[in-house]
């Protein structure tokens, strides 16, 4: 592993949609305390890809599972983020997973600017295709 792998993974961002109880003292000490970057909408059109993610967790994955329990909730999202994350291939991410597009992303970035730019740029532009 690499420092700059260090870094990526040592900095969670939290995104919500800014309500109420993400701004309570105790959530934010709660989130600095780990570490984890604080992210909210300004306006409500901010939020449509955290939704859209959700959406995807509890109506494709969860919606059929037989849960009962906080602890088996708690199981079955962290398959489901894994599933979703490493093992399911992505159409606007070229039919790669979250995981392989942003190691190519970081490995970019880090071994060939000139070509990341360019890179970067197409891929976000694929990216807003499907936004």
């Amino acid at each position: 592993m690499t420092g700059k792998d260090e870094v990526v993974k040592s900095r969670i961002i939290f995104h919500s949609d800014g309500g109420g109880q993400y701004y309570d003292k105790k959530f934010l000490e709660l989130t600095r305390k780990y570490n984890f970057q604080n992210s909210m909408c300004e306006y409500a059109y901010e939020n449509g890809k955290a939704e859209r993610v959700n959406g995807v967790i509890k109506n494709n994955y969860l919606v059929f599972c037989s849960i009962e329990t906080l602890d088996q909730l708690v199981k079955e999202v962290d398959r489901v983020v894994n599933l979703y994350n490493n093992e399911k291939p992505h159409k606007g991410l070229h039919y790669k997973t979250p995981s392989e597009f942003e190691k190519m992303c970081l490995y970019l970035q880090a071994n060939d600017s000139e070509l990341a730019s360019v890179s970067i740029k197409a891929m976000k532009k694929q990216l807003q295709k499907i936004e």
